[in-house]
């Protein structure tokens, strides 16, 4: 085989090569030797998952209007998760670290006495692997 017919080869089958190639590998990391958890922003941001519950979510009634807040954080692997919960009104609960020593299911409440008329939010806030993740639910409170 010449050497030009070696190079027409090659010239055909690079496009080929460079198309088959990452449906071989799971993605291009691979092939330069890092884990995919290494870089994979949307794997890493699946780790740490929070949720939000208000109960209840519409209070009417005499004063001082009770709401209970009920925050949950799911790890899926181990990690070290800091969370909080924040209301819109200013309030927060104090921050907490939560270690996880593999996947789980942690929770953060928060009881807060309404004596007025309110109506906002309360958000879930944790800090995991991927940065920040957050739910937020809206409540209100009709004092009568």
């Amino acid at each position: 085989m010449s050497a030009r017919s070696a190079g027409w080869i090659l010239s055909r089958l690079a496009p080929l090569v460079l198309a088959v190639c990452p449906l071989a590998c799971r993605d291009w990391g691979d092939l330069y030797g890092r884990h995919r958890d290494d870089h994979d922003d949307d794997h890493r941001a699946r780790l740490v998952e929070v949720s939000m519950e208000v109960h209840p979510r519409n209070y009417r009634g005499h004063a001082p209007g009770l709401i209970q807040l009920t925050g949950h954080i799911r790890a899926r692997q181990a990690c070290v998760v800091r969370a909080r919960i924040l209301i819109s009104s200013g309030g927060a609960s104090p921050d907490r670290l939560f270690d996880f020593p593999g996947p789980g299911t942690r929770t953060v409440h928060l009881a807060v006495n309404f004596g007025a008329d309110f109506r906002g939010w309360a958000e879930i806030e944790a800090f995991g692997p991927a940065g920040r993740v957050a739910d937020r639910q809206r409540f209100s409170v009709d004092i009568r």
